[in-house]
């Protein structure tokens, strides 16, 4: 017997209602063999970890296809779901960098409490972007990749570059 298919195209930010929108996709598709065609800009931290535990433990069967941007948290996701099946598409390109918060200097000036909290996030984030430059250093990002990376900017890595990056992976073409 042939399984059906199932098409989602995810094409979002990665935040609460995305992310929930796809987990409620999926768990209505889950008897059916489901492609994900994915491109982002990115999206919250701690969001993105939620996407990434459901998808390394459902039991759907998913492809997940790399198209257009993968970039910041989708690159990430994209790279530690090695569970699925993965393709890349012939136009894909990924963006990475630090992550960062925006913070409004007014309300730092003005309210100690609010002070007090973007303190502790810019704490969480300094944490965080440690942890990122260990895994883009993993990843095998040249010197020069990286340099541009601790000085707050994003490298753009190319599909050839990025097939370089996850050679290491079963990965295969669209």
């Amino acid at each position: 017997m042939i399984k059906q298919t199932k098409t989602i195209i995810f094409e979002s930010e990665i935040n609460k209602d995305s992310v929930q929108e796809l987990i409620d996709n999926i768990e209505d598709n889950i008897e059916k063999e489901i492609t994900i065609y994915f491109t982002t800009s990115g999206g919250n931290n701690s969001d993105t970890l939620s996407l990434i535990s459901f998808l390394e433990n459902t039991d759907a069967d998913i492809t997940l296809v790399g198209t257009w941007g993968i970039n910041s948290n989708g690159f990430i996701l994209f790279y530690r779901l090695i569970k699925l099946k993965r393709k890349l598409a012939e136009d894909v390109y990924a963006s990475v960098h630090l992550s960062y918060r925006e913070i409004s200097t007014n309300n730092i000036l003005k309210d100690k409490d609010d002070a007090d909290g973007e303190k502790f996030y810019l704490e969480i984030l300094k944490k965080r972007n440690e942890i990122n430059l260990k895994f883009y250093e993993q990843l095998g990002l040249t010197p020069a990749e990286l340099k541009k990376i601790k000085k707050g900017y994003s490298v753009l890595l190319g599909r050839d570059r990025l097939l370089e990056i996850l050679e290491k992976q079963e990965i295969t073409n669209v």
